[in-house]
């Protein structure tokens, strides 16, 4: 099929692309699923196109802020797709087009989509990290 589009919910997104669907750190939160096999099947079909969406952070009950975006995950978590896998990202703050793109780029893209609050320390990361 042509032109197909695979929209699936993420926990996290590192800014290399990988995807976490599954875990938190090391407790399991849900399996992956179909996951795999949408994204693979709009990777592979003529125009077609695959997102992982998810919101750019979690609010803990005392209104803390965690960013679902990370510079890397943290030991534990599942890498539930691969980076080669995943061809957009989406949050509230808009679209990264990842796939083709160098690391760096990639961190960038991903950097323009997450919260406000947390883009000035993944820059720094990605400055120290991805050259």
């Amino acid at each position: 099929m042509s032109n197909v589009i695979s929209i699936n919910g993420g926990v996290e997104l590192d800014l290399m692309g990988q995807e976490n669907a599954e875990s938190a750190g090391t407790r399991r939160l849900s399996g992956i699923g179909g996951q795999m096999d949408f994204l693979e099947g709009a990777y592979r079909s003529r125009g077609g196109k695959g997102f992982i969406c998810l919101n750019a952070v979690h609010r803990y009950k005392d209104g803390t802020l965690k960013s679902n975006i990370v510079p890397y995950f943290f030991s534990g978590s599942a890498v539930s797709v691969p980076r080669t896998m995943v061809q957009y990202a989406a949050t509230e703050y808009g679209i990264a087009r990842i796939s083709g793109q160098t690391l760096r780029e990639r961190a960038e893209a991903m950097i323009a989509i997450a919260h406000p609050d947390f883009r000035d320390s993944w820059a720094q990361y990605a400055q120290e990290h991805f050259q």
